[in-house]
């Protein structure tokens, strides 16, 4: 019996985040969670929620802080008026 041991390195440090463009009228804001680490579309829809909440749309948004293979830390949002910025 032959067993396969594999080394997987998870780039943590070299991680960053494109920067986001903020038109007029919009907001920028993020939310971080040390104790969280989780997909992408989780943080996406929790930036949603975050901007509906305002009465505006989540206009872009980006990961923050690499944790697993494809999980992260957090998320940094724009959000701008419904309807068009």
């Amino acid at each position: 019996m032959k067993v396969l041991i594999m080394n997987i390195k998870i780039p943590v440090e070299d991680f960053e985040s494109e920067a986001l463009l903020v038109p007029q009228h919009c907001i920028f804001d993020h939310e971080h969670d040390s104790n969280k680490c989780d997909r992408p579309s989780v943080w996406k829809s929790r930036a949603a929620e975050e901007c509906g909440s305002r009465d505006m749309e989540l206009e872009s948004s980006g990961m923050l802080v690499v944790c697993d293979i494809d999980k992260f830390r957090g998320v940094e949002y724009v959000c701008c008026p419904k309807g068009g910025s």
